[in-house]
């Protein structure tokens, strides 16, 4: 499923990943614990690269792939939000 067919929102209350289905997933700012990225060997046929933003220790609250709509936005953001985070490091990693 290729990434256009998800959406990424976010203001200063939230982060909305919204999936193709149309279903959503919500992660308040002041909630966040972490966010990784996950990443797979499917490329070039499949969906490789996963943000995912946690609110506890039981996995994602939210995931998307990197080439969703409204991304690139929200990394940008994430550096002003987060300390240490920075859009570089992560497109080398």
């Amino acid at each position: 499923m290729p990434e256009s067919l998800y959406r990424v929102k976010f203001d200063d209350v939230a982060i909305t990943a919204i999936h193709p289905t149309g279903s959503r997933n919500v992660v308040r700012w002041d909630k966040l614990t972490k966010v990784t990225i996950r990443t797979t060997d499917g490329e070039p046929w499949e969906l490789d690269l996963f943000w995912c933003f946690h609110e506890d220790a039981f996995g994602p609250s939210a995931v998307f792939p990197g080439g969703t709509p409204g991304a690139q936005k929200l990394i940008d953001s994430l550096e002003k939000r987060l300390p240490g985070l920075s859009a570089e490091q992560v497109e080398k990693a």
